[in-house]
């Protein structure tokens, strides 16, 4: 899967702003095997349809939790 710049900065500035995790483009390809099953799921071809949803009224009430758990590590000790 495929991450335009334009993309990775749409999203990696969100999360930070959102979540306070700084995603640096060194964990780019990170973010992508993450967000891949988000995509199958959602049957989006694309990160950019995917960016689209996500900043959509729909996407922020019902992907915005999604993403977040999909791009964080939850531990348990």
């Amino acid at each position: 899967m495929q991450i335009t710049e334009r993309d990775f900065t749409r999203l990696s500035t969100y999360i930070d702003q959102e979540l306070g995790i700084q995603i640096t483009p060194s964990k780019k390809t990170m973010l992508c095997g993450r967000l891949a099953k988000r995509l199958r799921v959602l049957d989006l071809g694309s990160v950019t349809v995917y960016c689209d949803y996500l900043f959509s009224s729909a996407g922020q009430s019902q992907e915005r939790v999604e993403l977040f758990d999909a791009i964080t590590t939850n531990k348990t000790d």
